[in-house]
């Protein structure tokens, strides 16, 4: 009796529509491109158009960081750079 059941489970005919929804692939959103290069960052920001890609910002700014602070540290050069961008008008996330 339950490998019957287990029969008709495997024989049943897939819904396509529903498994397209399910699996559908989301448009790309934009893209930030950042290069840190000494105390200076440039980043080139990005967003999607129907004809491609669109560069819809190139910055390069300097990373404001004390003297006296570790640049091997990764929290430290996160919050610089989050800093930068922010002031920049670069929005994140």
């Amino acid at each position: 009796m339950a490998d019957r059941a287990r029969m008709k489970a495997a024989f049943r005919p897939i819904d396509f529509g529903r498994m397209r929804k399910k699996f559908r692939a989301r448009k790309a959103g934009g893209c930030i491109a950042i290069d840190l290069d000494g105390s200076t960052l440039r980043a080139v920001q990005t967003a999607p158009r129907e004809e491609g890609v669109f560069v819809s910002r190139i910055v390069a700014e300097p990373l404001e960081l004390p003297a006296d602070v570790d640049r091997n540290d990764p929290v430290v050069i996160g919050r610089a750079i989050a800093l930068t961008l922010a002031r920049a008008g670069i929005k994140t996330g």
